[in-house]
């Protein structure tokens, strides 16, 4: 049976993952055998694909260079804490009709509700 405690956490995690508005994919590199070569290489893993997430961005000013726009925003992802996403992950991203790509720049924070990722863009304009 569930104390109160674990049913208020059950929804408030409800109330929280109403608010989610995108879906991401995270994809990862794992060491993997060449069975030709017999090298271990790197290859780009998909771990999860299409999560229920909300990607939040605070603007900074634009770093403007002759051939191109540097893109510089702070952005963090609040997403389902059970995913498990490790530091260095690419992150992709669709929300309201537009699509980022990510990487992950440190350990997520994970609470009872959801997880916060801090997230770098990647890419310039």
């Amino acid at each position: 049976m569930l104390s109160s405690i674990e049913k208020a956490r059950a929804v408030a995690r409800i109330a929280v993952e109403i608010f989610y508005e995108g879906l991401c994919t995270i994809k990862g590199f794992e060491p993997v055998k060449n069975p030709e070569t017999f090298e271990t290489e790197q290859k780009e893993i998909e771990y999860y694909k299409d999560i229920p997430c909300n990607l939040n961005i605070h603007a900074k000013p634009a770093n403007q260079t002759e051939t191109t726009a540097n893109i510089n925003y702070d952005a963090m992802l609040f997403m389902d804490p059970d995913v498990m996403v490790k530091a260095g992950c690419k992150i992709y991203v669709s929300q309201k009709g537009m699509e980022y790509m990510f990487q992950n720049v440190g350990e997520p924070v994970v609470f009872s509700t959801h997880q916060e990722i801090m997230l770098e863009r990647i890419g310039r304009a």
